[in-house]
Formats: C-alpha cells, sequence, structure tokens
C-alpha cells in the first residue's frame, strides 16, 4: 500500500502540473528543476490569480456601466469618479470574503477528479477499505506537509527575531558609543529593514503558496477517493436490488 500511495502522489503531482506520467532517466532532472517551480506556481494562481481575475472582471463591468450610463444619468466627472473607487473597494471585499462555494474548488475540476479516479483504478485502488487505507496515507502526507510548513514558519520567525536584535543593538552601540547619527547612516538602517521586511513578506508568501499547492493535490485525491466510494456503494446498492 505504501508503494501504490507513492505512485499514485507522484503521478497526480505529474497531471496537475502538466507534465507526462511516466518513468524516465529524466523524471529526476524533472522533478529537482521544473516541478518546485510549477508547484509554487499552481499555489499563486490559487491565491492570487483567480480572485485578482473575479475582481478585476466584475470591477471593469460594473466601471464601464457607469460610464456608459453616466451621461444619462447626468453624473458628474467628481461623482462619477467617487462610483468608480467605491466600486473597487467594494468588489474587493465581496471578493475577498466571497462564499466557501466560490473559491472552494480552485485548482480542481471533474475532468481532472476523472484523471485521479483512474490513477487509482490503474494501481488497483476501488474497493472502500483500500480507498480507506490510502485516506489514511492521505492524512499522514498531510501532517508531513504541515510539519514542513512549521518549520520554514520557525526558520523564518528565527531570521526575523535575528535581525530585530541585531538592529536593536547596532542602534544602541551607535549611541552608547557617541556614534554620529545622521541622516545617511539613518537612510542606511531605515533601508535595509525594508529590505528585511519584504524578504520576510515574501517568505511568508511563497510559504503560503507551498501550502495551498500541497493542499490542491492531497484534495484531488480525497475528491477521487469519495467519488469512487460512492460509485462503490451505488454499484452495492444495484447489486442487492437484483438480489430482493
Amino acid at each position: 500500500m505504501f508503494k501504490k500511495t507513492r505512485n499514485i502522489l507522484e503521478t497526480t503531482e505529474s497531471v496537475l502540473l502538466g507534465f507526462r506520467a511516466h518513468k524516465s532517466h529524466l523524471k529526476f532532472v524533472e522533478r529537482f528543476f521544473f516541478y518546485p517551480i510549477i508547484y509554487l506556481n499552481l499555489g499563486f494562481k490559487d491565491i492570487v490569480i483567480k480572485p485578482l481575475t473575479v475582481w478585476s472582471f466584475v470591477s471593469i463591468v460594473i466601471v464601464v456601466a457607469l460610464l456608459f450610463f453616466s451621461k444619462t444619468l447626468d453624473i458628474s466627472p467628481l461623482t462619477l469618479s467617487d462610483l468608480i473607487d467605491l466600486t473597487f473597494i467594494i468588489t474587493l471585499f465581496l471578493t475577498i470574503f466571497s462564499t466557501p462555494s466560490s473559491y472552494a474548488f480552485y485548482g480542481m475540476d471533474d475532468k481532472t477528479v476523472e484523471k485521479i479516479k483512474l490513477i487509482l483504478r490503474d494501481n488497483d485502488i476501488a474497493t472502500v477499505k483500500r480507498l480507506e487505507l490510502l485516506e489514511q496515507h492521505l492524512e499522514m502526507i498531510d501532517e508531513r506537509t504541515e510539519a514542513r510548513i512549521k518549520f520554514y514558519k520557525t526558520l523564518i520567525g528565527v531570521f526575523w527575531g535575528l535581525n530585530l536584535i541585531f538592529y536593536n543593538f547596532q542602534f544602541r552601540f551607535a549611541t552608547i558609543s557617541g556614534v554620529r547619527v545622521d541622516e545617511s547612516w539613518a537612510q542606511d538602517f531605515f533601508e535595509t529593514f525594508i529590505y528585511v521586511l519584504l524578504g520576510t513578506a515574501a517568505a511568508l508568501f511563497v510559504m503560503l503558496c507551498y501550502r495551498r499547492a500541497s493542499k490542491i493535490v492531497t484534495s484531488c485525491i480525497q475528491y477521487a477517493c469519495i467519488d469512487l466510494k460512492s460509485e462503490a456503494d451505488t454499484k452495492r446498492g444495484q447489486a442487492l436490488e437484483k438480489d430482493t
């Protein structure tokens, strides 16, 4: 079961990332150099691109409608400008707080689930018992992924904490030693702090993309498992009806 789970996970990753699910000598090169970048892009599209696309489309449609009807409704340019700003703010709010059905299935669709169901069947995972065993393995994989993400969070926190200590020490040393804190020194200090802040934010964002991509992979397999369980239950029900 361990080998089957590993093969299913690797094949699902290949399908979701757009690679051919086959074994070759170049597979290691693909997984090492190309998979991580496309994997992060998968999470990035789910977190940023899709919500941004929805927000932009709805906002532009409303703005175009406002521009079209502005002359008919005799809306002044100042009022029109305020309405456009308000449109972007409201649609952003509605996009951020949209209902789960609007975003829960990002990164997956019927075709993807059907492909993964075929992968499960190819690995002889079709009975309810084996599907439940696979789901147990997926839970362990999720735990391993979360442990790795917590480790990344710890590294980012330690990096940020050490930099704060360093900046505090540097400032105290300059104050105690009587070093003249001129505008150039303050500017260098501020610029370095901004770089560290941006670097930390970027690292956190990359970690979020990685986490979301990992969730998409395991969720797709879980949906396929549920579908196969449902099919098995339907067949069992039909068989019982025939017997009766």
